[in-house]
This record gives structure tokens, C-alpha cells and sequence, in this order.
């Protein structure tokens, strides 16, 4: 299964491991395992895989791939977490992040047809008020 499959927070984890374990040079697929909204489980799994074997491959080389200071963060956030829970808390950021994004945006019918608009972009009826230009 495919790391950009929204369910293989399983995947995304191992082949984040493989590619931080071997040293090797990053590619798309590697930054793929932390775009598909649970990001934060992802790195804190593999924070906890790297604090459970200290000299490993996978500790010696991971503050060369992630920020520190953001897997540290999630860490905190989530540190009453169990590790074997980790798969429920990224289900769980991806659910809310999928219902996050689609409120996100807003729709106005123009000449055009309806289109999606970012809140605060919409058309500005307002007299005397410029409209937001973003090309010009």
C-alpha cells in the first residue's frame, strides 16, 4: 500500500525509519509520511522508536531529517499517548484535519460559476472598498 494511502500511518512510519536509519538522501516519498495530515504521529513514533534503541541508526540520524524543536513539541502535546495507541491518535488528526480543510474554504457564485474562495477573499460589495487583488 501506497505512503500517500490516508490509512498506511503503519507504511509511512517504516519507510520514514528506512530512509533515516540508512543516512540516505530524502526523495518525495519520504516527505509524502508527514503530508497526510497525521504528520505529528508519525514523528513521534519514530521519536519513540529512536529513544527505545538510543544507539541505533534511526537515533544517531534523526535530528538530521526532522526539526527537533517540532518533534519535541508533539511529543509534549501528546505525551499521555501510549505508544501502541499512536495508530488511533493519527486516525484521529486525519479525521480532524479532512473536516478542518473542508471548512477551510467558502464558495461564491461569480460569472463564472460557484467558486471556492478563501474566507476573507469573497467578493467585497462594500462601496468606496478595494477589492483584493492578487495579480495585480
Amino acid at each position: 500500500m501506497s505512503v500517500t494511502a490516508l490509512n498506511n500511518y503503519s507504511g509511512r512510519v517504516t519507510l520514514a525509519a528506512r530512509y533515516i536509519s540508512s543516512g540516505r538522501e530524502t526523495a518525495r516519498d519520504f516527505d509524502t509520511c508527514f503530508e497526510m495530515y497525521d504528520g505529528d504521529a508519525v514523528a513521534l513514533s519514530l521519536l519513540r522508536m529512536a529513544t527505545d534503541s538510543p544507539q541505533g541508526p534511526l537515533a544517531k540520524n534523526l535530528w538530521k531529517y526532522l526539526c527537533k524543536d517540532s518533534v519535541e513539541g508533539a511529543s509534549a502535546k501528546y505525551s499521555h499517548i501510549d505508544t501502541k495507541d499512536l495508530p488511533k491518535l493519527a486516525a484521529s488528526l486525519r479525521n480532524a484535519s479532512q473536516r478542518g480543510s473542508r471548512s477551510a474554504f467558502a464558495t461564491e457564485l461569480t460569472p463564472e460559476g460557484e467558486q471556492t474562495v478563501i474566507p476573507g477573499c469573497e467578493k467585497n460589495e462594500a462601496p468606496g472598498d478595494r477589492q483584493l487583488d492578487l495579480f495585480g
